[in-house]
C-alpha cells in the first residue's frame, strides 16, 4: 500500500531540459530537479507516492468533439456549431478535456489528432504514464467529475494554468510578468498556509518571496529603471506551475478535486470544480 502522505507532481519538459518535481510530506514542501525519464521512475519507485500528479496529456486526441452525438450528449450542439474559418468545429482539433477549458476562457495546450505531430514534451509524457503504469502498478485517473483516489497509486494529469485559475476562480496575469508571478506565489502560500505545510524545502519559502519581491522595489525611482531596467526574482515558473499541480494533488486525496473531460480520451483534475458551462473566467489584466 502507498504511503498516502507522499503527494508529488512532476513538470514534463522536452529532453533538453531538466524536470522539475515537487513533493510534500505531512508538514513540509519540497523540490528538485530529474534530467531523465529513468530518473523520474526510479523516484517513483523509491518514494511510491500516493497520488503523482503529471502536467501533460495523459490520452491521445481521438476527435471526440468532432462527434456530433459526442457533442449532443454534452450540450454543446450549438458551442460546437461555430467554425473556424476552415470548416472545422471551433474546438474540433483538441481533446474534450481541452475544450471543456478552453469553453470557460482558460487557455490550454491543444494535444494534435496525429500523434507523429505532438510535442516533444507531449510524448515523454506519454512514455512516463505508461512506464509508471507498467512497472510501478499506478492506475491513471479518468474519471470525469470528484476525484476520489483509493489506496492504489493513482496518477492524476494537470494543467497548472488551469489549476491556478480554479483555485483563484479568475485567470491570473501572464507568469512571465513581475504581476503574474505574484498572483500565483500569493494562491501558492494560502493553499500551503491553509494545509498547514511550510515551504522551506522548496525555493519558495514566505521569508524568501517577501525578500525577492518586497526587495525588487527597494532604491527603485524612474531614472534607476529608465537607466538599468528592473528585473523579476529568479523563481521558475517551471517550479511555480509544478506547486499548482501538487496543491491539486493534495486536493485529490482529500477528495476535494475535480476531474473534466471524456473518460475515452483522458481527463484533467482541477484543485476544485470548475465554474459553471457557458460562463468564462473574468481576467485580470
Amino acid at each position: 500500500m502507498a504511503d498516502r502522505r507522499i503527494v508529488a507532481c512532476i513538470d514534463i519538459t522536452g529532453s533538453s531540459r531538466p524536470m522539475d518535481i515537487v513533493w510534500c510530506d505531512d508538514c513540509d514542501l519540497f523540490n528538485d530537479q530529474i534530467g531523465s525519464e529513468e530518473g523520474v521512475v526510479e523516484w517513483a519507485r523509491e518514494q511510491r507516492p500516493a497520488v503523482l500528479a503529471i502536467d501533460g496529456p495523459s490520452g491521445r486526441n481521438l476527435g471526440r468533439t468532432r462527434d456530433f452525438d459526442v457533442r449532443e450528449r454534452h450540450g454543446w450542439t450549438k458551442k460546437f456549431s461555430r467554425t473556424n474559418g476552415n470548416s472545422m468545429p471551433t474546438y474540433g482539433n483538441m481533446r474534450f478535456c481541452e475544450a471543456l477549458l478552453i469553453a470557460r476562457g482558460v487557455l490550454a495546450y491543444s494535444t494534435p489528432p496525429d500523434e507523429t505531430a505532438a510535442d516533444e514534451w507531449i510524448q515523454r509524457g506519454w512514455r512516463l504514464y505508461a512506464r509508471l503504469q507498467s512497472e510501478l502498478g499506478y492506475a491513471l485517473w479518468k474519471k470525469p467529475g470528484v476525484v476520489s483516489v483509493s489506496d492504489r497509486p493513482t496518477l492524476i494529469e494537470v494543467f497548472p494554468h488551469a489549476c491556478f485559475v480554479a483555485g483563484l476562480g479568475w485567470i491570473p496575469q501572464n507568469k512571465n510578468l513581475l504581476g503574474g508571478q505574484l498572483e500565483r506565489v500569493a494562491y501558492l502560500l494560502e493553499a500551503a498556509k491553509r494545509d498547514g505545510r511550510s515551504m522551506n524545502g522548496t525555493c519558495l519559502p514566505a521569508t524568501t518571496m517577501i525578500e525577492q519581491f518586497g526587495g525588487l522595489l527597494a532604491g527603485v525611482n524612474w531614472d534607476s529603471i529608465r537607466i538599468s531596467g528592473i528585473r523579476l526574482p529568479k523563481v521558475r515558473h517551471d517550479v511555480l506551475d509544478a506547486i499548482a499541480g501538487l496543491v491539486t494533488a493534495i486536493k485529490a486525496i482529500e477528495g476535494a478535486a475535480f476531474a473534466v473531460g471524456d473518460e475515452e480520451e483522458g481527463v484533467i483534475v482541477l484543485p476544485k470544480a470548475p465554474i459553471e458551462f457557458g460562463t468564462s473566467y473574468r481576467r485580470n489584466n
